[in-house]
């Protein structure tokens, strides 16, 4: 039987509500907004938060975000919005 080594170097991503327990966790970015989208009313009221950790080791994030910061950052992130994105950005001050 050979060994497996586990890739410990890629960024997750985490949601967790502020307990700080995880509800749900990928290394894919995708896939967490994908999650968050398909349960909306889960993240309509305030009380998760989405925590980026460098590797899967790691204890302490290293970014930190409310779902909806997370999910408005990733809609301006989108090739759709186009030129407005910049504008959406210097408006909100991201």
């Amino acid at each position: 039987m050979t060994h497996v080594k586990y890739k410990t170097n890629k960024a997750v991503w985490t949601v967790e509500d502020l307990t700080e327990l995880v509800v749900f966790a990928s290394t894919n970015k995708r896939e967490v907004v994908a999650y968050i989208k398909h349960n909306k009313e889960k993240f309509d009221k305030a009380g998760h938060i989405v925590c980026k950790y460098p590797s899967t080791r790691s204890l302490i994030p290293e970014d930190v975000k409310t779902v909806k910061q997370f999910i408005l950052e990733n809609k301006l992130k989108s090739k759709s919005w186009g030129p407005i994105t910049s504008l959406m950005k210097n408006l909100i001050g991201a």
